[in-house]
């Protein structure tokens, strides 16, 4: 778990899906009407995330052990 940012209006989850790599799994997310809001980084511990809608607009996230 992660602390609110002070810029972040409220507490909220989000669902994480694991990909093989973070930056094939985000260029598919743009591929298929989705739009990357956070691209990947690589956080504590080693893995990568990046944060994404859906076409529909549903928040999700990625998360991978390698670029």
């Amino acid at each position: 778990m992660m602390n609110k940012r002070p810029e972040m209006p409220v507490s909220c989850w989000s669902f994480y899906i694991a990909v093989p790599s973070i930056r094939a799994g985000a260029a598919k997310v743009a591929e298929n009407g989705g739009q990357v809001l956070m691209e990947p980084h690589q956080v504590p511990g080693g893995s990568w995330i990046c944060a994404a809608l859906d076409p529909q607009g549903a928040a999700f996230s990625l998360m991978s052990q390698s670029e």
